[in-house]
């Protein structure tokens, strides 16, 4: 089962803000516990379901950063930040035939060879996930 897409834009606020560390990101949109937060990216045992957070933690987020978007976090419309143009599917095209393009001269920039690594990382284990998810079904 798939990270419920509230709780993967949650995720991404964590990357955004706080490298990824749960941790840093609960205590800068004030929560006393972290755990409360990290739950939602474990299964619940009782039902294997992915916990939903809660309003309370929407609420500091959205409190906290008023850049986000309210209506790409509760529904993921739009873009993430306030004021962000939206990339049309002929924009995301043109950015990867960029990179395709330019790779070579690109990942002789640290930031983005970081960033590639990252994605890369991502990816594989999103699909190893997948699989694990494959297996258990079987």
């Amino acid at each position: 089962m798939e990270l419920p897409a509230l709780n993967a834009r949650v995720q991404m606020l964590i990357d955004y803000y706080a490298r990824g560390r749960v941790k840093p990101f609960s205590e800068d949109i004030g929560l006393k516990n972290p755990q409360k937060l990290n739950r939602i990216f474990h299964r619940d045992p009782r039902n294997a379901q992915y916990p939903i957070p809660s309003i309370d933690i929407v609420l500091a987020i959205a409190n906290r950063y008023e850049e986000v978007s309210e209506a790409w976090l509760l529904k993921g419309q739009g873009p993430m930040f306030k004021g962000d143009p939206v990339m049309t599917p002929k924009d995301i095209d043109a950015v990867a035939d960029f990179v395709l393009l330019h790779e070579r001269e690109l990942m002789q920039n640290n930031h983005f060879r970081v960033w590639h690594h990252n994605i890369e990382l991502k990816a594989e284990n999103r699909l190893l996930r997948s699989l694990e998810r494959d297996d258990r079904d079987d």
